[in-house]
């Protein structure tokens, strides 16, 4: 309780200096301010009061691939290498499970879901395809 009083009291602040030069603009920033507030403020609490944290050395690492991977982007779209969002995103996503399953990031219980996510997703594909286009691609 005393984190959400602390974030609705950021709130105020935060929108009575935002708002009159930022109109809605400045009660959106207002809010995901306090909305962020209220998160570090209950992990913060939760780290003193149990020395509870969720930065593990996983999570440490995929934040740090994440960071290196969007900046990438953003510097290769500032480069005119990538035109297109659907590009974007598709070397986005490919990137980054390339990317964690070379790190060995994911531990064997996570892997095992990957594999059996991708079976079941070749199996919904190769109920799809007619037979006659499978003799053809062999």
């Amino acid at each position: 309780m005393k984190c959400s009083v602390a974030s609705a009291g950021i709130n105020v602040a935060v929108n009575f200096m935002l708002i009159p030069e930022y109109g809605m603009v400045g009660a959106a920033i207002g809010t995901a301010v306090s909305f962020s507030s209220i998160e570090v403020l209950m992990t913060l609490r939760a780290w003193r009061k149990q020395n509870m944290h969720p930065f593990t050395s996983m999570y440490r690492r995929l934040t740090f691939i994440v960071i290196l991977m969007v900046g990438s982007m953003l510097a290769a779209k500032n480069a005119h290498l990538l035109t297109g969002a659907l590009w974007e995103y598709a070397t986005f996503i490919v990137g980054y499970f390339l990317i964690v399953h070379r790190a060995k990031i994911l531990n064997s219980a996570e892997m095992k879901m990957i594999c059996e996510i991708q079976k079941n997703f070749r199996y919904r594909i190769s109920l799809r395809i007619p037979e006659s286009l499978k003799t053809l691609a062999l």
